[in-house]
């Protein structure tokens, strides 16, 4: 029984120090870059994955509160890849004018 509890709690322990540095470095990280809706959405999944491996142990809970979670979940990790799309694609059309101009600029 005595065993049973020591590794509940050294799991709780594990879940909190990484939910701790995980919580720290994503502050961080969303603190060196205003304004980044990647790494803003990015951040807030890693969040709510973290919190629906919480909730999804824990015994009780409705059906319909796991199921928002998912669903938030895959919301924000849609939206994370269509700003990072949006990022590439920006990226690219910069890049294709600023060829465009120097190859203008050679010529003449």
């Amino acid at each position: 029984m005595i065993a049973q509890y020591s590794r509940t709690e050294s799991q709780i322990l594990g879940f909190a120090v990484t939910v701790f540095f995980y919580g720290l470095f994503l502050w961080r990280l969303v603190k060196k870059n205003p304004g980044n809706r990647v790494i803003e959405c990015g951040s807030m999944s890693i969040a709510v994955l973290l919190a629906f491996v919480l909730l999804s142990q824990a015994t009780g809970l409705p059906d319909w509160i796991i199921a928002s979670l998912c669903l938030l979940l895959a919301t924000l990790c849609f939206a994370t890849l269509f700003f990072l799309a949006q990022r590439i694609f920006r990226y690219f059309k910069i890049r294709g004018t600023r060829q465009s101009r120097k190859s203008s600029t050679s010529r003449a």
